[in-house]
């Protein structure tokens, strides 16, 4: 769950899961499933409360950014490595990832048509991550050099 202090209240902004991601080369690699973040405008509850709070306007991208970033940052103080295969993210978010200095790294995957050729073979359970133009969707948390996150 990411929160937000507004008018001295606890507000929930979004939220971010992960899940397991078994590779036959790499241990202990988990992956990003969805980060969500609320519009602004939407009411949100306050923690242990039933008392709502109108989510002030606020960049989207950036909160994206920095929830994504914390998730990532708190798997690899662990010893995992972090994955995401996000082909639905926005396309400023894959466009930082792809940034050298995000701490986002691409995989060699990125870029690259999908396995399948296209032709609709199921990766897993469900269709190979790509973007608008087709191609594979995938980078690899490596670490900012100074992520300006507090956790």
């Amino acid at each position: 769950m990411a929160t937000e202090m507004r008018d001295s209240k606890e507000v929930i902004v979004g939220m971010c899961a992960a899940r397991a991601a078994p590779m036959r080369d790499i241990r202990n690699a988990w992956c990003s499933h969805k980060v969500v973040v609320l519009p602004p405008g939407l009411y949100s509850g306050v923690r242990n409360s039933p008392e709502k709070v109108l989510l002030p306007d606020f960049d989207q991208i950036q909160m994206w950014r920095t929830i994504a970033d914390a998730q990532a940052v708190r798997f690899v103080a662990e010893g995992c490595r972090y994955f995401c295969n996000a082909s639905d993210a926005p396309p400023k978010l894959i466009a930082y990832r792809s940034d050298l200095g995000s701490g986002w790294a691409p995989t060699s995957k990125n870029g690259q048509p999908p396995r399948d050729g296209g032709h609709g073979q199921r990766y897993g359970n469900k269709p190979r991550a790509t973007n608008a133009a087709g191609l594979v969707v995938s980078h690899e948390y490596i670490g900012a050099v100074d992520a300006g996150l507090d956790l």
